[in-house]
């Protein structure tokens, strides 16, 4: 999905009022330090769609703020199912995901380049 598309998407569901979205601060100096943003479907499925917290407060707690604060939301607007995509290369987030009950249930191949058979 292009940048434009998640952005139309993302806007389209805040207008809604289906989008949370939390920014994390450092106390001591007000620094952004991490978000998370989390969305809600027409059939009410919830989806993290971002989470980042920036690599010198990793490991403090700043994350699982973040996820238990936007699955707290979902389940707020009464979620059927929530979800969360992971792409290739950051399988070390599923450590993450697992400890909120998030396991894999499908892989998806994509055809990057057309092959001569």
């Amino acid at each position: 999905m292009t940048w434009q598309k998640r952005r139309y998407t993302l806007l389209k569901r805040a207008t809604d009022g289906a989008l949370f979205v939390e920014i994390a601060q450092d106390e001591n100096t007000d620094r952004q330090i991490g978000y998370v943003i989390a969305s809600l479907n027409v059939d009410k499925i919830g989806e993290i769609e971002s989470i980042y917290v920036q690599l010198p407060y990793r490991g403090l707690g700043v994350g699982d703020k973040l996820m238990k604060d936007s699955l707290g939301w979902m389940e707020q607007n009464g979620v059927n199912e929530k979800q969360v995509e992971v792409s290739v290369g950051n399988e070390i987030a599923w450590g993450f995901y697992g400890r909120y009950g998030f396991m894999p249930r499908k892989t998806l191949l994509k055809q990057i380049k057309k092959v001569n058979t």
